[in-house]
């Protein structure tokens, strides 16, 4: 996609030379996410067809911040891991849950145990209906345990040696229609109307609470008991998924993060969850301070060189100097050229950099700099 950018007759020699030399990181980064991706990112089209800068703050993740858009899923086929990640999900909800109870509450860091009883034994007679009868919430998770148990599953030898491209196909789409079903169920009058009256808080938020609690008390545990049986079993061998179907559970284990990370965003609730991404990176780099805010700062460096990169690649005619860079960072509208369109742009990461001229020597840097390989080279397995 970038190529037909790159080849625009106009494109003034400055601009060019600007390009190549953010060209090297741009390209590893393009190995890490499509550059179809990282443009819908950082720009945004307009009813005429021509792209803008999308002005942006740190909502810029450059590793994915949702499951949908995680690249690390055959990270998870070792079950080590998955496990783990269950295991940190779980007590992330046992936060949001507190969390969600807190916010109509004086007791902000305990949910009653009274309340916890009330909302457990809802939704164990809402898990008994529904392993009895197919048109209950939560009936289609519990028949995919049942079919993920079942030796039969796993019998086709066709599948055993196929590329994994359809499963990681079935997955985004099991993933994206599951969670929108979710959503749309967990936050329907039926099912609010359904709930016992629970403090001060809103049917909504009652709503929230309980699936939050459903994911900490129960989901997660069903996954583990599931993934013991598998390896007693020997379904699973030497704790490694190694049957297209399995990746089912994967799906599974990510389905509550993406069904709960927009309502977090939402609500402004104070607890966070862990994606598939975040996690594989904190799990495949040493974690110590040193490490964790040069970490941080190269993610920075990354996406200001993308986000510049791309600008100079949707306008072939803007030759700027550091200067007028640090300008459009910051939001201010620049000449493409005399007499001619304006740039817009905006992207604050909150620099260190006390001063104008600081800040110039920082984009100066940039291009002498590959952010990605360094970046990449910390990781290693521990």
């Amino acid at each position: 996609m970038f190529e037909d950018y790159l080849e625009h007759p106009d494109r003034h020699p400055k601009n060019a030379q600007l390009l190549a030399k953010y060209q090297n990181d741009i390209d590893k980064l393009s190995e890490i996410f499509t550059e179809d991706d990282l443009l819908h990112l950082m720009t945004q089209e307009q009813p005429d067809g021509i792209r803008k800068m999308r002005p942006s703050l740190a909502s810029i993740e450059i590793f994915a911040i949702s499951a949908s858009m995680s690249n690390q899923i055959n990270f998870f086929q070792n079950t080590d891991y998955l496990e783990k990640w269950c295991a940190l999900q779980c007590k992330e909800f046992e936060v949001l849950a507190i969390n969600i109870y807190g916010r109509t509450s004086i007791k902000q860091n305990k949910i009653p145990d009274k309340t916890l009883k009330e909302i457990d034994v809802f939704l164990e007679i809402l898990l008994d209906k529904a392993s009895k009868d197919s048109t209950y919430p939560f009936s289609t998770f519990l028949t995919t345990l049942n079919t993920l148990v079942d030796e039969k599953t796993y019998q086709n030898s066709e599948l055993v040696h196929c590329d994994g491209k359809a499963s990681v196909l079935s997955h985004n789409s099991t993933l994206k229609d599951t969670c929108e079903n979710i959503t749309k169920y967990i936050t329907s009058s039926d099912f609010m109307n359904s709930l016992p009256k629970v403090s001060n808080l809103a049917p909504r938020d009652t709503a929230l609470l309980f699936f939050a609690r459903f994911c900490d008390e129960f989901y997660f545990t069903f996954l583990f008991k599931t993934i013991d049986l598998m390896k007693n079993d020997g379904l699973i061998k030497n704790n490694y998924l190694n049957h297209p179907n399995m990746i089912q559970l994967i799906t599974l284990a990510m389905i509550p993060c993406e069904v709960m990370r927009p309502v977090i965003n939402e609500k402004g609730y104070t607890a966070t969850l862990t994606s598939p991404d975040k996690f594989v990176f904190n799990e495949t780099i040493p974690r110590n301070k040193e490490n964790l805010t040069g970490i941080q700062k190269n993610i920075n460096q990354i996406l200001y060189k993308t986000y510049i990169y791309i600008a100079l690649l949707i306008f072939p005619e803007w030759k700027p100097t550091a200067k007028e860079i640090i300008l459009f960072l910051e939001g201010k509208s620049l000449a493409v050229k005399k007499n001619g369109p304006t740039i817009k742009g905006l992207l604050d990461l909150k620099s260190t950099a006390l001063g104008l001229p600081s800040k110039i020597n920082d984009v100066g840097r940039l291009s002498k700099e590959e952010y990605v390989t360094r970046l990449l080279s910390l990781a290693q397995t521990k």
